[in-house]
């Protein structure tokens, strides 16, 4: 009696419907993993900026309230007390993905930050906060 070598076309047919279902559990899966990533690497940045906001602020009150300060190696323009739009992303060390410019921004593989961004504001009258909002819906 001979023995059998290999798989037969019947055995073979069954293991790529397995790997075939397999697949189509796991790659939904994975890409929600993505999709949620992305979300929270704007949540991460929003805080970041909002943070690096109130430290700037706090460190321009502390040294007299200037017109302009060096922070970290870099010169911050400050409008009533915090960093203006052009020069907050000096004082913010956020995750790398994101294209920023003046105050906005937006993840590398968004249309825009209304996508999936942050947008910094800062304050429009003395005594009231920067703002900072952090957009996922098209992340």
């Amino acid at each position: 009696m001979e023995s059998q070598k290999g798989l037969t076309a019947l055995e073979l047919l069954i293991v790529v419907a397995i790997i075939a279902m397999l697949a189509a559990v796991a790659v939904p899966r994975f890409s929600l993993l993505d999709r949620e990533a992305r979300e929270q690497a704007v949540v991460s940045l929003a805080d970041g900026v909002r943070s690096s906001a109130e430290i700037t602020h706090r460190v321009w009150s502390a040294a007299g309230r200037p017109e302009t300060l060096t922070f970290q190696g870099e010169e911050l323009r400050f409008v009533h007390g915090y960093p203006a739009e052009q020069t907050i992303a000096h004082a913010v060390i956020g995750p790398g993905g994101f294209r920023h410019n003046n105050g906005v921004w937006v993840h590398e593989g968004a249309r825009s930050a209304l996508d999936c961004g942050v947008v910094y504001l800062p304050p429009t009258a003395d005594g009231v906060p920067a703002t900072v909002n952090a957009y996922t819906a098209g992340c």
